[in-house]
């Protein structure tokens, strides 16, 4: 078997990354594009019409058509709420900021006060799903409810856990050491099922569940290449790659969320290490973007990580100086 797999940064487990947490971004400067031209698998060869809020680029398809595709505009912003991690000297906390801008702090910590309380998503109802940890540094999946009741649990038989996606139903999706990471989802009652994706020797990794129940993550082959995978409420997958992806050790795909519609968005590593936006859409279409500005070499490029019902994707890009920011943009709805 091959090499246990390096840690593309940023991992999906870690969303709480691009909201500040464990390692902050050096500058953060959003921003706006949208995309009108697709790269699809099994497609002649195209590239993107990417604009952003400074600039905007046009690269054309192989084929010249002789016109430039049309633009398209973003959504509209929505007020929202969300939860991430502060920072104190006696521990970490959790936090919720609603949309009028007001902060409710969250305690989760098994056995005591501080131990580390790590929210990385939040539903439509206010309720919120994270990991936390114990006076014996290990990690519990919690959830807290709308009225701010915590519980916290685990798969039988796991080692450490970690909550990363609530549906609108109340549907929990989180993965946890059983040797290698093998994936969860806990329906409205508290039932727990687990499940490792087809193909799967180094650990299975969900990052995002939908409202049908629709689950999408990623998982290591025996080379410690990652693979995208869907699993279907019945508990069925489908196995995916984005075009492009590298065949060595943590290149490959990475699905990181997916919205109502079935849509999928993530980013693929490349043989010379380089990150690419793509989104799926719910017939198996995969179209690749990238920020005008992201860097070209090593550890650069698009990393997109979550999309919403109406198609906007958000993320990080870094730089040609290593400089890492964030974007968000609209992309036409896909099949």
């Amino acid at each position: 078997m091959g090499a246990r797999p390096l840690a593309p940064w940023p991992r999906p487990r870690l969303h709480r990354t691009l909201h500040l947490g464990r390692r902050s971004f050096r500058s953060i400067r959003p921003v706006r594009f949208s995309l009108s031209q697709t790269v699809s698998t099994g497609a002649a060869k195209s590239r993107a019409t990417i604009r952003s809020a400074a600039e905007s680029i046009t690269v054309s398809s192989e084929k010249e058509t002789g016109r430039s595709p049309p633009s398209i505009p973003l959504d509209p912003p929505t007020l929202s709420a969300t939860a991430s991690t502060y920072h104190e000297t006696n521990g970490n906390y959790g936090f919720i900021r609603d949309a009028l801008g007001n902060f409710t702090t969250l305690d989760a910590s098994v056995g005591g006060s501080g131990f580390g309380t790590y929210p990385v998503a939040i539903n439509d109802n206010g309720e919120v799903v994270g990991s936390s940890r114990d006076q014996f540094n290990n990690s519990h999946s919690f959830l807290r409810d709308h009225n701010g009741n915590v519980t916290t649990f685990d798969p039988p038989g796991f080692a450490d856990t970690w909550a990363v996606g609530i549906s609108s139903t109340g549907e929990i999706v989180g993965y946890g050491l059983e040797g290698v990471f093998s994936g969860y989802v806990r329906d409205q009652s508290g039932a727990i099922t687990t499940f490792r994706a087809p193909g799967d020797q180094y650990g299975t990794t969900p990052t995002s569940i939908n409202g049908s129940g629709q689950v999408t993550g990623y998982y290591y082959d025996g080379k410690s290449v990652s693979h995208g995978f869907v699993r279907d409420p019945a508990g069925n997958s489908t196995t995916f790659d984005a075009p492009g992806g590298g065949t060595q050790n943590s290149q490959g795909t990475i699905a990181a969320s997916i919205n109502d519609d079935g849509e999928i968005t993530g980013y693929v590593i490349s043989s010379r290490n380089i990150a690419t936006g793509f989104l799926r859409g719910p017939s198996g279409t995969i179209t690749l973007f990238r920020v005008p500005t992201a860097g070209k070499t090593r550890g650069q490029g698009t990393f997109s990580v979550s999309i919403n019902h109406g198609g906007s994707v958000t993320g990080a890009y870094v730089d040609s100086s290593g400089i890492y920011h964030g974007f968000f943009g609209y992309l036409p709805a896909q099949q």
